[in-house]
């Protein structure tokens, strides 16, 4: 499974999703935070927020 980070916004959901579901549940915390920094590097704030959100069940 590729788990690289999307060049295409539209995947950015799919993308956490996966992280989510590849990641061991103690491992989760560091894992999330490490991705949303990652992310950041190439998606704007509010399209990060948001896809979050949606995989985590808050939005």
């Amino acid at each position: 499974m590729d788990l690289s980070l999307p060049s295409d916004g539209t995947l950015l959901e799919a993308w956490f999703l996966a992280l989510v579901r590849s990641t061991p549940a103690d491992r989760l915390s560091v894992t999330l935070a490490g991705a949303e920094r990652l992310a950041a590097t190439r998606f704007p704030p509010a399209e990060i927020v948001a896809a979050m959100r949606r995989v985590l069940g808050g939005g």
